[in-house]
Parts: C-alpha cells; structure tokens; sequence
C-alpha cells in the first residue's frame, strides 16, 4: 500500500454510530480524495463481541466496510479486513 492512501478511523466503544460515521466519511472523502482507501479500527474484544454478529456482518458486507482490527494491549495489528 503506498504511504499516505489510507486513513484509518478509530473507536473504543461498539456501536452502530461507528459504522454510521465510518459510511459517512468515507463517502465524504471519496469526493476530496478518491483513490483513500479508509479502514474502522477496533479492538480484537469489540470485533468479537460485536462486529462479528450476523446482522452487523451483513452490514459490514453490504456497505464495503474495511476493518482494521488490533490487539490494544500489544498494541498491534490482528487482521486487515477489507
């Protein structure tokens, strides 16, 4: 990936807000820089308990959502999910 075409958004706590202002900055970004490519990072606790519920999954599917998911306490990457 070449520096600086991402942007990564960050949340702590497990709620659909985050997909919601997740959706819309990427669509907001995609107009000022398209070729972003932007990523949701959450903890590895929060994907499992959270993100990785049908209904949750469904939505990730259906709106491209790329995940970063990372282990807060090694303080490193797990997954890269897009």
């Amino acid at each position: 990936m070449i520096e600086g075409s991402y942007r990564i958004i960050y949340y702590i706590k497990p709620d659909q807000n985050a997909l919601g202002q997740y959706i819309i900055y990427r669509t907001l970004l995609s107009v000022t820089n398209p070729t972003y490519k932007v990523y949701l990072a959450i903890s590895q606790e929060i994907y499992e308990n959270f993100f990785c519920q049908v209904a949750i999954q469904f939505i990730i599917q259906h709106n491209q959502v790329a995940l970063l998911v990372i282990n807060t306490d090694a303080e490193e990457v797990i997954q890269w999910i897009s």
